[in-house]
């Protein structure tokens, strides 16, 4: 409607105008929300570590928003059956809870978000979608460059170590032998320092580039700590 028809509109009728009000009100609600759910998909950490630690909780919900599952401290509950997150086979915990990396034994629990929808976190769980709500603060969203960088780079075959951040670039010889963190992302280049808590690197492996990601989407082996 350009500027001259809405005045029109005003003279002629100010309950029409204010149905179209709400019309335009409720379009530009949904573009909003439509924006926040595509700004919520990438990776979604579970601090088991405190969960455990200090017998906190986190609640997995069907689409339904009915319960699911949940972890209080090292307690999963799924439908009335409680398992024990450290003496409970890992198998038969991930029959209820298989994400993309769950090692409770470990500390680690890892889901990939494909959004929100309300107040919840859309993950997920065993080949299908369940929910997790936003409002628990033992939660943490990461957006997948995000992901990359609070990871560990598994350096080495298909994201060798490079002098610089291009294909053609000298790969440095050794450094399968090494620990490196995440440093910074450029493009589709991670920029990687040698972890010297696990062991000092040879001076010409302190640091170098691994390709990430390319065309297919993320190609560099990701592992986990807490």
């Amino acid at each position: 409607m350009d500027f001259k028809a809405l005045s029109i509109a005003i003279i002629l009728s100010f309950a029409a105008c204010s149905g179209s009000n709400n019309s335009d009100k409720t379009i530009e609600a949904s573009v909003k929300e439509e924006k926040t759910e595509n700004e919520y998909v990438g990776y979604l950490r579970v601090d088991l570590d405190m969960i455990m630690l200090y017998s906190k909780s986190v609640s997995i919900h069907n689409l339904d928003k009915s319960i699911y599952a949940e972890i209080t401290g090292d307690t999963l509950s799924v439908n009335g059956v409680k398992y024990n997150l450290i003496e409970d086979r890992r198998d038969i915990l991930k029959r209820h809870i298989d994400s993309y990396s769950f090692y409770p034994d470990y500390k680690v629990f890892i889901l990939e978000c494909d959004g929100v929808v309300s107040d919840f976190y859309k993950v997920r769980v065993k080949g299908g979608y369940k929910f997790i709500p936003i409002d628990n603060k033992h939660v943490k969203f990461e957006t997948l460059e995000d992901f990359v960088l609070s990871s560990i780079p598994d350096v080495g075959n298909p994201s060798p170590l490079r002098k610089e951040p291009n294909d053609d670039s000298e790969i440095l010889i050794g450094h399968e032998e090494f620990v490196y963190k995440s440093d910074k992302i450029q493009g589709d280049w991670l920029h990687v320092v040698c972890d010297i808590e696990y062991l000092e690197c040879s001076p010409n492996l302190e640091s170098g580039w691994v390709k990430w990601r390319d065309s297919t989407g993320l190609i560099l082996r990701l592992a986990q700590t807490y």
